[in-house]
């Protein structure tokens, strides 16, 4: 009989082992399952985060590209309105434009030296 309670207790032992074994794997799932949910809502954060920052950031570039536009098309305009300024006074008034140049000429000439 000594034999047999001896080995009932040693089972007894090794199941009440067993059992604090997938109790502490139990908790180590748990807790594995806790943090990897953990993360995915920070990560799920960190995307929406980064999207709403691209979002911003691609606003920020249009307005900056239409208004770079803008300029442009006001620049191409003034450009173009000057050059036909120009071309009607030098129609309208050959001699003094040539007076004009040759005058021009001559003072940065003199600057020059």
């Amino acid at each position: 009989m000594g034999t047999s309670t001896t080995a009932n207790n040693w089972g007894n032992g090794t199941d009440n082992r067993q059992g604090t074994m997938e109790s502490g794997s139990d908790t180590a799932s748990d807790a594995a399952t806790s943090v990897r949910d953990t993360v995915e809502r920070v990560a799920d954060s960190a995307s929406d985060a980064a999207n709403r920052l691209g979002d911003r950031a691609q606003d920020a570039v249009d307005q900056l590209s239409d208004s770079a536009s803008e300029y442009a098309s006001r620049f191409t305009e003034t450009r173009d309105q000057l050059l036909e300024d120009a071309r009607d006074y030098i129609t309208a008034n050959p001699l003094r434009t040539v007076g004009i140049a040759a005058l021009t000429g001559f003072v940065l000439g003199r600057m020059m030296r």
